[in-house]
Formats: structure tokens, sequence, C-alpha cells
């Protein structure tokens, strides 16, 4: 008797714990609406960047819209937010998701990508956290 509920319990807590598909920090989904000066960025890039580190998630946004849903979400805490829209969507394809300023010009002011003033809050929950960001260049 004593070795079938070691077993059971041996069953049990490989089908449902202790399997470590949870690694890394908590996360959570988000999404939202990007626009710069009033209008949706058609298609450009943004990144949610840990504080004060952990890993970065990327999204790409399309049509004024982006979702952060890969590899669980976004780390939970504060993170720096850089948007980065590019004037041609052709420039998009490729290396999308690390995009190289140099290399594709961004057509939104460095106080929201490479030098971004922009701080969030990813806070714990049920369902997927909204965040907008309705850029203005003044």
């Amino acid at each position: 008797m004593l070795l079938r509920s070691l077993s059971f319990i041996l069953i049990l807590t490989t089908v449902f714990g202790c399997s470590g598909t949870h690694d890394g920090p908590p996360r959570r989904f988000v999404e939202g609406a990007v626009s710069f000066n009033e209008q949706p960025i058609e298609y450009g890039v943004i990144r949610f960047i840990p504080q004060p580190d952990g890993p970065i998630v990327t999204a790409m946004i399309q049509q004024g819209h982006y979702s952060a849903q890969n590899k669980g979400g976004i780390p939970l805490g504060d993170v720096r937010v850089e948007v980065t829209s590019m004037s041609d969507s052709s420039k998009m394809e490729g290396d999308a998701m690390n995009p190289t300023p140099a290399a594709r010009p961004p057509v939104i002011p460095e106080k929201f990508n490479t030098s971004s003033i922009l701080i969030e809050t990813i806070s714990a929950g049920n369902g997927t956290q909204v965040l907008d960001f309705h850029l203005k260049d003044k």
C-alpha cells in the first residue's frame, strides 16, 4: 500500500509540477497601441528592457498595434521602453527583431528609442496587460 501511494505521488509530481517549465523571472503578456503625433505607427519595433537588468523582450509593431507574448511575455517590474518606426516598411524585412539605427533610419525621436525616457511597470495579474503609447514630437 505504501509503495502504491508513493507511486501515485510520483506520477502526480511528474504530470503537474516540478518540471521547470517556468524558468526565469515571472512574466505577463502585454499588448497595446502605438502612435506618433496622433498617427498609428504602421511598421516598427518595440523593446521592453527590464530595469535594472533582465531579459529584453522585443515585439513587432504592425498597423499601430503590438503584442508581446513570446516566452511568456515581459518580466514583471519596471521596464524602459524603446520604440522604433521605419519610414519604409521594406526596410523591416530580414532582421526586423534586431534593428540597426545606422542601417534603418528611425522616424521616432531618440527620446523614445535609443535614448528612451519611457518607463512603465509590468504588474502581476491575470490576463493581458494593456499598455498604449501615444508619442508626440513636442
